[in-house]
């Protein structure tokens, strides 16, 4: 049986286009994005999905403590209870106690970065950023930072599509007038 150049293009068409749009979720090797978005009801399930992993640590430079406003007992870790819900972030922390409320707002900017870009991998890995601000409420070793503004950061290793697991870590930054300190811990989805 004789095959013509032309069947073999239209297999080697097929088989290529196939593979091309086989993967929705795959991300391309030196891919970078951002993007703002209001989340859905899957991005809301998937957040609310999130708890605290080990204690929430406090970041320190070389100035130590001398740069840390806003926290009137200062430790190098809390052990805290974080919940995320209804574009609500709070963390409560025990012994010293205290609370950080943060209202979220309706917007999120995501950040995804091939870190690797030179790995040709398939399925590429993107170090992805869940971005959210809001404004601060606060009491306890907290109560200075009523009022200021948290920048929340939910970090992990995702590709087009994420799910709560793939998010390993949490950073909120604290910023106004009588606070800046940053707090930062692990991730868990339940």
């Amino acid at each position: 049986m004789r095959f013509s150049f032309g069947f073999f293009t239209a297999v080697a068409f097929f088989l290529h286009s196939q593979a091309a749009f086989a993967c929705a979720c795959c991300a391309d090797p030196g891919e970078r994005f951002t993007r703002s978005f209001t989340p859905d009801a899957y991005a809301l399930e998937e957040f609310a999905r999130l708890e605290n992993e080990g204690p929430a640590q406090l970041f320190l430079t070389a100035c130590g403590e001398d740069c840390v406003r806003g926290i009137s007992e200062i430790s190098f870790d809390y052990n805290v209870d974080w919940h995320l819900e209804n574009h609500l972030l709070r963390v409560v922390t025990h012994d010293p106690a205290g609370t950080i409320a943060v209202s979220l707002g309706d917007n999120v900017t995501r950040f995804s970065v091939d870190t690797a870009p030179m790995s040709h991998a398939m399925n590429t890995p993107l170090y992805t950023e869940f971005r959210f601000n809001g404004e601060i409420h606060a009491d306890g070793i907290f109560a200075n930072a009523d009022g200021a503004v948290g920048d929340l950061v939910l970090a992990g290793e995702t590709n087009h599509c994420w799910s709560a697991d793939a998010l390993s870590h949490w950073i909120l930054q604290v910023s106004g007038e009588g606070a800046d300190f940053r707090l930062f811990g692990g991730l868990a989805a339940r």
